[in-house]
């Protein structure tokens, strides 16, 4: 064995570079695997919510009572 890896400490320094190494592989795969995702898909807009009345207005409470 090399003179250099019968400290402890050159040990430790190659297990935490490993640590590192393996953590940068993994954040890489994920980081891919999103961005080659598909895009969800995207929710109809109104085309002017500004000129109506709070009580025309939509809202994203799906238990909210309708005026109807």
């Amino acid at each position: 064995m090399p003179i250099w890896l019968q400290n402890e400490g050159a040990w430790i320094a190659m297990g935490v570079s490993l640590v590192f190494v393996v953590a940068g592989w993994v954040m890489h795969r994920v980081f891919v695997r999103v961005l080659k995702s598909p895009l969800p898909p995207r929710r109809p807009q109104p085309a002017d919510t500004a000129s109506q009345t709070p009580a025309e207005a939509p809202t994203d409470n799906p238990n909210a009572k309708s005026k109807k």
